[in-house]
């Protein structure tokens, strides 16, 4: 195998790029489906659907999402075609990708909103190959706007860590 073809199969608009990309987006619809059972249910009126709506939502959002990237990933790319398909390449970038997500989410009491989800955007951009310039911006772009829309207009407090 040429070092050509080693550099395109981790390419991320390749059809593994976009099965993990898949299969991250069903396993947090998952997580969401199953940490929404927690939430306890009460009404305000007849038409309040109540405090579960949204999480649900978002989970059946990213359910879809997931499951097209997985069809578009296996019918119209060409997953399992023998020589773009490397299930080494597929698990390897998913630990990683679990890597990062499991080092944000420790990090984040420690650092805080800002630093921790800098870093997190800027490895996972960058594990999927962005360029920097495109990571630094959209790094900048969702964590500002993130901050902006809780801090702002939902006047919630997002961590601040510990450390500084």
């Amino acid at each position: 195998m040429t070092e050509a073809s080693i550099e395109n199969d981790a390419d991320p608009s390749s059809p593994i790029g976009t099965a993990v990309f898949g299969v991250m987006l069903v396993t947090l619809a998952i997580a969401i489906f199953y940490f929404s059972k927690e939430i306890r249910a009460f009404a305000l009126g007849e038409s309040d659907p109540g405090p579960k709506a949204l999480p649900l939502i978002c989970g059946g959002l990213f359910l879809f999402g997931g499951l097209s990237q997985l069809v578009q990933a296996i019918f119209v790319e060409g997953l399992f075609n023998a020589k773009k398909f490397s299930l080494t390449r597929v698990s390897g970038q998913f630990l990683m990708t679990l890597g990062i997500l499991v080092g944000y989410i420790v990090s984040l009491n420690l650092l805080g909103y800002l630093l921790s989800t800098s870093l997190f955007m800027l490895c996972l951009l960058k594990l999927f190959r962005s360029r920097w310039l495109e990571a630094v911006v959209a790094t900048g772009v969702l964590v500002s706007f993130v901050y902006l829309l809780f801090e702002m207009v939902f006047k919630v407090s997002l961590p601040d860590g510990i450390l500084f």
